[in-house]
């Protein structure tokens, strides 16, 4: 009998450490990254293909390339490709990113036989059939045009103009009416430059036998490329010197407040320790920023701050939405948790927390073979080296309140703290002068 006024015993973690695996290659030469587990007789392929946001040459045209791509192929059409992998019951996905587009299915072992053949024949012959593509055009250019509507969303594409650059691909504001302009020649011009053999990757997970192996190699394992992949764009962002920014949108009763300061990319040896401040600071529940300004407060439901590393970026972001009365009040206690950052230690219980909190984020990579690979493939397409996630375990671990001090001394600056406003123009002015 148990005694519910006993409480279970706290354990610590057993061993997190994660190692990638050295990838095969197929027989034409693409390296394949296997992770086996589980004991269900299924799998996930995901396919990794150069070629996304930053190649495109015209706003949307990876997107809608992705979303297209299993959409019918030369041999089927658009009904007979979705009624197929229903019946064989296999999911699968398309999706976009800034280099690269990953194709993802999870199909039954007994059935990869025909689901893998029939992602192979979408990837390598896509049909994109124009009825399709003015469907997704009007349904994607009809949410955006609902999207610009509210402050969350103007308050990060603004973020992104001004942090990036409005003329370059992470910086621009994508517009219905630039949805609307793509056509399906733009999709197969992207496809056929891009979405080849060269470059491309593949990490399949969950109970691998050798049948699966061989349905591999004889689909994807036969694709070969004879060009080299088309060379990566040139990293170029064209920053506003603009520092503070408020979008206007009149009548609005909740302002939008997005902060970001430039901070370091992955490869970095602050990286590391930087993750365990920002967490302390706005990266869960407990964080300084929500206790402050949603608990004590009572200024937001909810305000989060994360580091977010790109490949050839980091910083650090912050984001909540408040009543318009609130937002300088939020951007003030914002201020006000950086400089306690800066000017005392963390209390050696609070960084316990933080530092348990990590862990078990870190420990749900373990649960499945799919978190494994997804981990694996963020990994390989991040350029992160393969220790990364060990050395992150050590620094979780290791790291000490005065370590975390200095950090947010050199990171933590206001003069740095990029700000976007996205609410009520004149009554934000009203209120700024009254206060």
């Amino acid at each position: 009998m148990s005694l519910r006024t006993t409480p279970p015993a706290l354990s610590q973690f057993g061993d997190l450490s994660l190692h990638i695996p050295e990838p095969i290659t197929l027989e034409s030469g693409i390296p394949c990254y296997i992770i086996k587990g589980g004991d269900d007789e299924m799998n996930r392929v995901n396919i990794y293909l150069n070629g996304g946001l930053m190649m495109e040459p015209k706003p949307a045209v990876s997107v809608l390339t992705a979303l297209l791509l299993t959409e019918g192929n030369e041999l089927l059409t658009t009904s007979e490709v979705a009624e197929k992998f229903d019946y064989y019951a296999a999911r699968k996905s398309a999706d976009s990113y800034d280099y690269w587009t990953e194709v993802s299915m999870t199909s039954l072992n007994e059935n990869f036989g025909h689901t893998m053949r029939l992602l192979y024949d979408c990837i390598t012959r896509p049909s994109f059939p124009e009825e399709e593509l003015e469907v997704w055009k009007r349904r994607i250019a009809g949410n955006i045009s609902v999207l610009r509507q509210r402050v969350k969303y103007v308050a990060s594409v603004k973020m992104k103009e001004l942090y990036y650059g409005s003329d370059t691909p992470l910086g621009r504001d994508v517009t219905p009416e630039d949805i609307m302009a793509v056509t399906r020649q733009d999709l197969v011009d992207f496809h056929k430059k891009y979405f080849t053999a060269a470059r491309c990757k593949v990490v399949i997970a969950g109970k691998i036998t050798d049948e699966v192996m061989a349905t591999l190699n004889a689909t994807i394992g036969q694709w070969k490329t004879a060009e080299a992949a088309p060379a990566q764009p040139e990293w170029v962002i064209h920053p506003s010197p603009v520092m503070h920014y408020v979008a206007d949108k009149p009548g609005a009763m909740q302002s939008a407040v997005r902060l970001r300061i430039t901070a370091v990319k992955r490869t970095h040896p602050d990286y590391l320790p930087l993750r365990v401040l920002v967490n302390v600071f706005g990266g869960y529940f407990g964080s300084r920023l929500m206790m402050n300004i949603r608990e004590d407060k009572g200024y937001t439901y909810g305000i989060h701050a994360a580091l977010l590393g790109i490949p050839n970026d980091g910083c650090i972001d912050m984001q909540c939405e408040c009543a318009t009365e609130h937002t300088w009040n939020v951007i003030k206690e914002v201020k006000n948790e950086m400089k306690r950052l800066r000017e005392e230690l963390i209390p050696e219980q609070e960084l316990e927390t933080v530092k348990q909190n990590m862990l078990s984020a870190m420990a749900k990579t373990h649960d499945t073979p799919y978190n494994i690979a997804s981990y694996v493939a963020s990994s390989i397409l991040f350029g992160v080296y393969p220790e990364y996630h060990n050395d992150q375990l050590a620094c979780v671990k290791s790291v000490t309140p005065a370590l975390l001090r200095d950090l947010a001394v050199k990171y933590l600056q206001e003069d740095k703290m990029r700000v976007v406003i996205t609410g009520d123009k004149t009554e934000l002015e009203r209120i700024s002068a009254t206060e």
